[in-house]
């Protein structure tokens, strides 16, 4: 074993900020799972409202760096999950691996790595940090008759479940310009979401990603006004 690959008990840190195993997440899991209103897809149709996009915008999206190329071994959905939260993608891996096996018998597991995170399981770990992972298909994208319109931008942080090979899909995140998979963060542009088509398309949002600058920010130039003034 890589000696920077923690054994398979939790740590302290992680075991009491995740409750996962709780009957109570497990219940809602399960709520979530045999919903009706659960998305099947970005082609997904109905009434509902359309998302009111620029409240969902950010000012900047947390992203871990992690160093070493082993990290990427526990699968893109433990990776991109621990990257955003700041916890050890080994140990969400192992949390999530008999909720798996309990839930969606068909996932396979080989290796460490984890193949094909479910959309719930991402969505139900992201909440327990204050994240929201919010579903938008074409109904939100194009609410109006006869109106082309572009209410995603680069300040939205933009999650796909991706086509990346046959038979294989992948969890691929969207900000500024920048593509994040796995442990990597790459520039980006239109051609990625046309090579990787998605199939489940989320945005991802948490209030500490936006700041309030109601104030602050007059009040942070007057004093760097003071401190340039000579005398």
């Amino acid at each position: 074993m890589h000696k920077h690959i923690p054994s398979k008990a939790l740590s302290p840190t992680l075991e009491k900020k995740i409750t996962l195993s709780s009957r109570a997440a497990l219940q809602e899991l399960e709520n979530r799972i045999k919903s009706p209103r659960r998305i099947e897809g970005i082609l997904a149709g109905g009434d509902h409202p359309p998302l009111d996009f620029p409240a969902l915008e950010v000012d900047f999206f947390p992203w871990s760096n992690f160093y070493g190329e082993h990290y990427g071994l526990v699968g893109c959905g433990p990776a991109l999950l621990g990257q955003i939260t700041h916890t050890n993608p080994f140990e969400i891996r192992a949390l999530f691996k008999p909720i798996v096996k309990k839930y969606w018998p068909s996932t396979k597991f080989t290796g460490r790595a984890a193949a094909g995170t479910p959309p719930e399981l991402m969505q139900l770990y992201l909440n327990l940090f204050d994240i929201h992972m919010i579903p938008y298909t074409r109904t939100d994208l194009c609410p109006k008759l006869g109106t082309m319109s572009k209410p995603i931008t680069r300040r939205h942080v933009v999650l796909h479940e991706a086509h990346v090979a046959k038979n294989t899909m992948s969890w691929i995140a969207y900000f500024g310009g920048h593509s994040y998979h796995n442990i990597s963060k790459d520039l980006t542009d239109e051609l990625d979401a046309i090579n990787f088509p998605p199939h489940n398309t989320f945005i991802l949002y948490s209030p500490s990603w936006r700041f309030n600058y109601s104030g602050f920010l007059d009040f942070a130039l007057e004093k760097d006004e003071e401190m340039l003034s000579p005398g």
